[in-house]
């Protein structure tokens, strides 16, 4: 009797462990998530995916083996396992900000399961496992040992074992790294589009309580004065339009954008900001608003410099193609870092709402304007005939 409950309750660890490498599997978006943001991964590395392709494997291998065979190094091996598992998922809970560890995969209403969830699971999981260690018994990866084994089913794990096991974990790992590194890299798409969209969205309320103007916090006239937002000078070093392209979304947030500064920012950028002693609603995007909010449509042509007067705030009834125009590109994450195959596209929202991803090299020359007064040129950003002009043929 006492065998058969060992062997119920290794059954079901072993179901519970296949059952999470099969949420990893199946949508691994919220572990990718909770391991860069605990260990701070950049948005170009590929260790999360690694991690997380390591963790599924294992889970699953020691799941299989928790089913067919349950002796002594293999449930230590998964006790070891899951007091790794509960202490990420701690450190996880106490880091502010922490996304859902997605333990069980999504619930039936769409939200991911919690971290105290998961850390509950695992400690059950670690007290089953321990209980049903057979007492006396020897855990030893061999043959041979100095204590003795008090039953047949008992006996260590012999080489053939140990080397077929990390045959088949290193296997699973290098057929899920393409999937996970697909995965996470849609999931960055994604996320990207949705926030174009919704930055798109908050530059469009603040023009209708703007008089219909885009945010401008520059000197009328002067495309080298320091921008000034909220009352607050910010000296950068950069011109005018460079930095308001950047802090456009401090006179936007936060009552136009409800966003985290930290998810429109570079990584990194927000302890930079508050190294340099700027306020904590200074936001400094990694998606660029359009130079061409910046300056009126007749200063977009290429020659002389234009007239003072076209450096002051466009307003969205100059636009003329809305659907044609591009507003916002993500410079960061999704943007134009870590596409894989989509190194020549960036993701673009327009003035109509719209957002997507769209060529950034194999453009046509001729939608450019190359002014002197532009930090750097290219479509979208220095579009000719400003807001007037197109962006996409």
């Amino acid at each position: 009797m006492a065998v058969f409950l060992y062997r119920a309750i290794a059954f079901a660890c072993g179901c519970v462990f296949l059952w999470a490498a099969a949420a990893k599997w199946n949508d691994p978006q919220p572990s990718l998530k909770a391991v860069e943001h605990l260990i701070a991964f950049n948005s170009s590395s590929e260790w999360a995916v690694l991690v997380v392709s390591i963790a599924a494997a294992l889970e699953t291998g020691l799941g299989l083996f928790l089913i067919i065979r349950s002796t002594p190094p293999i449930l230590v091996s998964a006790i070891v396992l899951l007091l790794a598992f509960t202490a990420f998922l701690i450190l996880l809970w106490f880091v502010p900000g922490s996304p859902s560890c997605g333990c069980f995969g999504r619930t039936r209403d769409g939200t991911l399961a919690s971290n105290a969830t998961g850390i509950f699971r695992n400690v059950s999981l670690i007290c089953a496992l321990a209980w049903s260690l057979p007492r006396g018994s020897t855990v030893a990866f061999g043959r041979r040992s100095r204590l003795p084994i008090t039953s047949a089913t008992t006996r260590a794990f012999t080489l053939i074992e140990v080397l077929v096991t990390l045959s088949i974990i290193v296997l699973v790992i290098v057929l899920a790294l393409p999937v996970l590194s697909t995965a996470r890299r849609s999931g960055r798409n994604t996320e990207s589009l949705s926030m174009l969209r919704q930055l798109t969205a908050g530059l469009r309320m603040y023009a209708d309580a703007s008089r219909d103007a885009f945010p401008y916090a520059g000197v009328p006239g002067d495309v080298h004065a320091n921008t000034t937002y909220r009352g607050y000078e910010i000296a950068t070093g950069e011109d005018s339009l460079s930095a308001q392209s950047r802090y456009w979304p401090t006179l936007v947030a936060p009552e136009f954008l409800n966003v985290p500064a930290r998810a429109i920012e570079f990584p990194g950028t927000r302890e930079l900001l508050e190294s340099r002693g700027f306020p904590p609603w200074i936001i400094r995007s990694r998606f660029f608003l359009t130079f061409t909010a910046f300056v009126a449509p007749e200063g977009w042509t290429d020659g002389d410099p234009p007239s003072p007067s076209v450096f002051r705030a466009v307003r969205w009834s100059e636009v003329s193609y809305p659907s044609r125009k591009g507003l916002l590109v993500d410079f960061g994450a999704g943007g134009f870092v870590d596409r894989g195959a989509d190194l020549h596209n960036a993701f673009v929202s327009f003035a109509d709402g719209s957002a997507r991803s769209v060529s950034w090299f194999n453009i046509d020359s001729s939608l450019i304007c190359y002014p002197p007064f532009a930090p750097f040129s290219g479509s979208n950003m220095t579009t000719r005939h400003g807001v007037r002009g197109l962006d996409s043929p």
